[in-house]
């Protein structure tokens, strides 16, 4: 499945893969609150869902995507009523769990002709009330802090440039200061937030303005800082970023070795300021990577020989850099965005 990217630097994969354009945020309380420390599993209200799960996203019921949950211990999809739409033109895309696997948020333009960001709660199977959070115009991308309270997302209400954006329906109010604030002509996408909020990741072209030439960043809550994460090559594409819920390790990938997408590991804690890529061997695109919580599993999509059908979710095991096919998950259409707890 081929890969392109428009003038305003959206990343697409044949039949849609995510609409890349993530970013940013209105002027609303006063900054986001970023916990003591991490959130883990179960300490959201309600009865924690302990099993491990993939979110993604497939095309496989009618050539229109949907959100599919994939349980890794029975190796099985799992039912989720109401979720996804049921009219035939409506698509939902871009999956993001909490640390508990009790919400789900996705975008969707089942409500309109641009998307919006949807929270389902799986207990309930039922959606979460954002009753401030609709605009007329797009939300897209959204990302969950580990206790599913906040949700980052980019939109493209402020003078048509996208830009990151926190949202955390409990408060009543609106939106959160601005994340990032943008360079001029800028775009800011793809946010990813660690599960406590405190650190968030996305790409940007803010170095090279109205250019593809996107670069990953990553943004620090607390100190209001940005900075490039090092060794990016600033004439190449490089994106779809993502931050281990600790917040140690930064995913993303890059086409800064050759003609494809290949996929980069950054450790914060290592001593060499640099990213490694992890599949030098492989030559096929590898796309909208996500590490588990417990550092230990890289869920990524790629169109490759012997897959199931187009793109098909793989996962990379990080202690042997072997690469398997989830039993039971891809299919002969398109499983793209997996979100791996």
């Amino acid at each position: 499945m081929a890969n392109k990217a428009d003038g305003k630097g959206r990343i697409f994969v044949v039949a849609v893969l995510v609409a890349a354009t993530v970013a940013v945020a209105l002027a609303g309380p006063t900054r986001v609150r970023r916990p003591t420390g991490p959130v883990r599993a179960g300490t959201h209200p309600g009865k924690p869902l302990a099993r491990r799960y993939i979110a993604f996203q497939s095309d496989r019921n009618g050539g229109k995507y949907h959100i599919f949950l994939y349980e890794m211990t029975t190796q099985a999809l799992v039912d989720t009523p109401s979720l996804n739409a049921t009219d035939s033109q409506s698509q939902d895309t871009c999956p993001a769990m909490s640390s508990d696997g009790r919400y789900i948020a996705f975008q969707s333009d089942r409500s309109s002709q641009s998307a919006h960001v949807f929270v389902y709660d799986r207990p309930a199977s039922s959606f979460r009330p954002l009753y401030t959070m609709g605009s007329q115009f797009t939300d897209e991308h959204p990302w969950l802090t580990g206790d599913g309270l906040w949700i980052a997302f980019d939109s493209n209400r402020t003078k048509a440039l996208w830009q990151l954006y926190m949202f955390n329906p409990q408060r009543g109010g609106y939106y959160d200061k601005q994340l990032a604030a943008s360079a001029p002509k800028s775009q800011d996408l793809y946010p990813c937030c660690s599960a406590d909020g405190g650190l968030v990741v996305f790409q940007s072209n803010r170095n090279s303005p109205g250019t593809n030439n996107y670069q990953v960043f990553l943004y620090d809550v607390n100190s209001k800082s940005v900075e490039p994460i090092p060794g990016q090559d600033d004439k190449s594409f490089s994106g779809f970023p993502n931050i281990s819920p600790d917040g140690r390790y930064i995913t993303y990938v890059s086409r800064r070795s050759g003609t494809h997408s290949a996929l980069y590991l950054y450790d914060r804690n290592s001593a060499k300021a640099a990213s490694r890529e992890l599949l030098p061997s492989w030559t096929q695109d590898q796309l909208t990577p996500c590490m588990s919580k417990d550092d230990n599993r890289i869920a990524f999509s790629a169109n490759r020989p012997g897959g199931q059908g187009g793109n098909d979710i793989y996962i990379l095991d990080m202690s042997t850099l072997q690469v398997t096919s989830p039993t039971g998950l891809n299919s002969a259409s398109n499983e793209s965005a997996p979100f791996i707890q």
